[in-house]
């Protein structure tokens, strides 16, 4: 993100997602004209790190928060079924 956009400001969260606690880094910068936002995070998985990144525009991500949420919380729990 650093090498493609000229400005990219970074700050850390901690979110709750299917019981489990993730802590990740929401990056904002401009596209097009665009307030764009990318939060990142990475979880373990039989024996292997995995990257999530869910981006949006600033003014739609609040909407779309429950959708990734939503997403999200079905990746994990068939994550721990394949873990087990």
């Amino acid at each position: 993100m650093l090498a493609e956009y000229d400005e990219v400001e970074s700050e850390e969260f901690t979110r709750t997602i299917a019981e489990r606690e993730f802590k990740g880094t929401s990056l904002r910068f401009v596209y097009l004209d665009f307030l764009i936002v990318a939060e990142l995070f990475s979880f373990p998985l039989a024996g292997s790190i995995y990257l999530v990144q869910v981006q949006g525009e600033d003014r739609d991500l609040e909407k779309l928060q429950p959708v990734f949420h939503a997403m999200l919380t079905s990746l994990f729990q068939k994550s721990e079924s394949f873990s087990r």
